[in-house]
């Protein structure tokens, strides 16, 4: 149950009433054009694709990551404003990290190389 209202939220009112009113099967390319997937592996690759993304995002800062995921589930579940004070709360502490500090050196050193 709350299918409805969470395709509401994510593709918007108008899309969700045709989704919703003419009950069409969506290809995955549909899928990817309304914004419901962000990739369409080919069919038997599916596994691999999702590996090959679950291994990039290992890569990257883990408080990051968490961050991130708590940001966008506090925009869905809770009003504007409280989701803005959430995001406020959770990345101050990422700017001052190290892992933002070895970003932003690496960031410069390449912008130099390139002058």
């Amino acid at each position: 149950m709350g299918g409805g209202q969470r395709l509401l939220r994510l593709v918007g009112y108008a899309q969700a009433l045709t989704l919703m009113l003419r009950a069409e099967t969506l290809t995955p390319p549909d899928l990817a054009a309304l914004g419901l997937v962000t990739q369409v592996a080919p069919e038997g690759e599916a596994l691999a694709a999702a590996q090959h993304l679950a291994q990039q995002i290992a890569t990257e800062d883990s408080a990051a990551v968490q961050s991130i995921k708590a940001l966008l589930q506090a925009g869905l579940t809770r009003p504007y404003e409280s989701a803005l004070a959430a995001e406020r709360g959770l990345f101050p502490p990422l700017w001052i990290g190290k892992t933002h500090k070895q970003s932003t050196q690496a960031f410069l050193a390449r912008q130099t190389s390139k002058s």
